[in-house]
This record gives C-alpha cells, structure tokens and sequence, in this order.
C-alpha cells in the first residue's frame, strides 16, 4: 500500500477516535473538574431511559408512579355518583392516592365557605358556570393549557361547543377546566297517558309549535285526574337555542329583540292551555304523579332517576326546536373538571383528570347511564347499555341536535332574577309581553350600572 493511502487512513481513524471520546465525555462544555470524575457515573447516564432533568425543566411523571397523596375533591354530585365516577376507577387505576371529599357531609356547602374555613381543595368538579361565578371570583382558577400542552391532551375528543363554552368562560383565552359531564336535552314522554287519550306519540324533529298542538291533546281531567300536556319550566333553555344574551359587550341588556319575543310568546302559548298549569312541576311530577304527558328539558334528571320507576311507561325524542333555529338544542352546559391555583398536587391532579376523561374510563361509565363530554359516536352509542331499565328507549334522540353556543355575561347574575320575574308576569297575564320586555331592560341597566358603581 503506498504511503500516502496510508497516512490518510491512519489520519481519518485518529479523527473518528477523537470523535468518539468527545462525545463519550458529553461534549467539550464540561470543565475540568466534571470531565476528570471517574467513568462510572457517565456510565449510568448513559443507561438511564429517564431524560437529564435541569433546574427549568420538570420531567413528567408516568401515570403509574404518582406518588402517594392525598387529593382533596370538591364535587356536587351524590355520594352514589362520586363512588361510581370518581372513587371506584381511582382506586383501581391509583391506589397510593387517597381520596378526601370536601363537604361530603354538608354537601350545599357553598365553595367560599369552605376556602374561608380553611378547607381549599384540589380538584373541582361542578357546574361549569360556576368556574365564573365561584372558581375565578374567588382567585382559585388555573389555567389548563400548560398542562394539556404537556400530557399531550386532545382536546377535539371533547364536544366542540361545550369545550369552546369553557374557553369562553376566561375572555382571554386560559382554559380555566375540561368537560366532565355534558348535559343532554329532550323531550320525556307518558306513552300511557297518550294510549289513554288515543293520541300519536311524539316524534323526533318536532317544532315547539307542533309539540304545543300534540300538549292541547293530552291535556285533559279523566276522572278527577288532571293531566298536563306539556311541562317547560326553564325560559333559559329556549334562549340558548335562538342564542339570545341577557347582554351585550358593553353590559347594556337586550332582551327586547324579536327572538326575546318569540321566547315570551312561546311559553306564554305553553301556560295558556287550559289544565296546563299546576303548582309543582318538574321531575317530580313526571315520575311519581304520573300526570304529565310531556316534559322538556336537561335529561340528566331522567337518566338517574329511571331506576326508581321501572314501571313507567316513558320515552325520549328530540328537544322542541324553533323554526329559525333548526336542529339545534339549547346551550352547551355541563359540568367541569378544575384545578385550584393553591394546590400544591396540579401535575398529580391533572393526571388523575386525564385518566377520568379517557375512553377506558368514560365508556365504562356511559354504558351504566352517565352522561360522557366525549364526542366519539362509538361511546355515545352505548349509552345505557348496561341498564335494563333503558332498553327500547330512544336515548340517541339526545345526540342528533347540536348543542348552541351562548356565551356568559359578566353580570348574568344580577339581570337573571329580573328577566325570570318579567316572566312570571307574563305567564300569569298580569302584563303583556312588549311591556314586561321593556321593563326588564329598563330595570336590568340600573341595576348593572349599581352592581359596577358597589365595586
């Protein structure tokens, strides 16, 4: 081999070689000291699966190795649904976690007594209006999107307008909880009070109009009984679907448009019927008096309560819907998982969020009746599916309208109690709809302009 070949050979192994031990030493930023400890600890660097952890980077905990903790939950739910849909999957997928329920023996315990006391939980779950109302009026928020961001969440597995009613809730963007629970709506039925009369049932796609005609029907006394044909006790649903603010960005209120008067006209249609009315209504009445043929609304409280009458003779078609607002349900609501700004345990309580939102977890709990924020079709599909009490039921009639988006305004709390007692007028003919409308604007920007004025 002539000289020259082998000079460049030797040359390029030297290089190769030098590489090599270069890299072997973790580079050339090391100082003396670091490069001249022996190689055992660059060893078992080297063999470690775990990434370097550095003072401005956290590494993620697997799921399975949480540490042990004591996760404080504050949840407005039965002490049934808790066990069901929180205690009994954690303990099973976390058993070092220990489960402490915040105001389980006083369950209407408002949140701010609880923080004032010195109770601050960890983990929220509750209504998902009350992440403004309560969570941020108390400085307990937390934004979310970091820890999505890190866990590697996706949030398209969520129904979009539901998600999009929570980003709202912050105005800026920070997503302040994820959807545990998706309310669904609809129309319950007495098919044996529609035999008794001789009347069709109900169907899916029916118009508010079409379901006051097939209530006029079926409202009827029958032997001292006075059955009610509809029962609708909750104007908020019908302005979700025509998205009608109390007010606008400016907190000036708006309820005199053309669609508040389509609201007040319908439920005045509604309690015009003569029988229609009674002094209890509701789930209540539903089930146990038996006496109301139909009832539209939320069906949260009919899917848990089923089991308390296997003997009713019920069904579900589709929410009522107005002509301008085709296929379209009301307003995404539901209730939310949150994560409080004093907990010391977010990265565990995120995690513990993630495990109860998966689909393992969620389809367990849909095929036993629970209501999933899940908008997988497959999952949805299996709704009941464990129950007897459910079969034959129309239960997918709940999944074929879309939820409407009506976003929050600041100082809904002070204009709800004055549009519902304009209602309450109307309802009873005490005044007519454009005057009672009018009213209520007029009294909802005083009474929003002496809110600001106490701040």
């Amino acid at each position: 081999m002539k000289a020259w070949k082998i000079k460049t050979i030797f040359s390029i192994t030297l290089l190769f070689t030098l590489l090599l031990s270069a890299c072997s030493n973790g580079g050339s930023n090391h100082n003396n000291t670091a490069t001249s400890q022996p190689n055992k600890q660059t060893n078992q660097a080297v063999q470690s699966d775990q990434p370097e952890q550095t003072d401005n980077q956290s590494v993620e905990q697997p799921a399975d190795e949480i540490k042990p903790i004591t996760l404080k939950i504050y949840a407005g739910m039965p002490d049934s649904e808790f066990k069901t849909q929180i205690t009994d999957p954690l303990s099973k997928k976390y058993p070092q976690i220990t489960i402490e329920r915040l105001g389980a023996d006083k369950k209407n315990t408002p949140l701010d007594q609880l923080i004032a006391s010195g109770d601050t939980p960890d983990l929220l779950a509750v209504p998902k209006d009350e992440i403004k109302s309560n969570v941020i009026r108390l400085g307990l928020q937390t934004d979310l999107n970091e820890l999505v961001q890190k866990y590697k969440v996706d949030l398209g597995r969520f129904d979009p307008v539901l998600l999009k009613s929570i980003q709202d809730l912050s105005g800026n963007g920070e997503l302040y909880g994820l959807p545990e629970k998706k309310t669904l709506y609809g129309l319950v039925y007495n098919k044996d009070i529609f035999d008794k009369f001789g009347v069709p049932y109900p169907t899916d796609g029916m118009t508010w109009d079409q379901v006051i005609e097939l209530a006029k029907k079926v409202t009827r006394e029958d032997n001292g009984v006075q059955y009610r044909g509809l029962d609708f006790t909750n104007l908020n649903l019908m302005r979700g679907q025509l998205a009608q603010p109390l007010l606008d960005s400016n907190d000036k209120a708006v309820v005199t448009t053309p669609q508040w008067q389509t609201i007040a006209r319908t439920i005045q249609s509604i309690v015009q019927i003569p029988g229609n009315t009674g002094e209890t209504s509701g789930y209540d009445v539903f089930l146990k008096d038996r006496t109301t043929a139909m009832f539209a609304s939320g069906l949260l409280g009919m899917i848990n309560r089923a089991k308390e009458v296997p003997d009713l003779n019920w069904d579900i078609v589709t929410f009522p819907t107005f002509p301008d607002a085709p296929n379209t349900d009301p307003q995404a609501d539901g209730v939310a998982f949150a994560i409080t700004s004093t907990s010391k345990v977010k990265d565990e309580a995120f995690q513990v969020i993630q495990y109860l939102l998966s689909d393992e977890v969620q389809t367990s709990l849909v095929r036993n009746g629970f209501l999933s924020p899940l908008s997988n079709p497959e999952i949805q599909a299996q709704l009941g599916a464990d129950q007897t009490f459910f079969e034959g039921k129309n239960l997918q009639a709940a999944f074929k309208q879309k939820l409407s988006d009506l976003p929050p305004s600041t100082y809904d709390y002070v204009a709800s109690p004055i549009i519902n007692k304009a209602f309450d007028g109307i309802k009873k003919g005490e005044v007519d709809i454009n005057t009672a409308l009018s009213q209520a604007e007029d009294e909802i920007n005083k009474a929003v302009e002496t809110e600001k004025a106490s701040k």
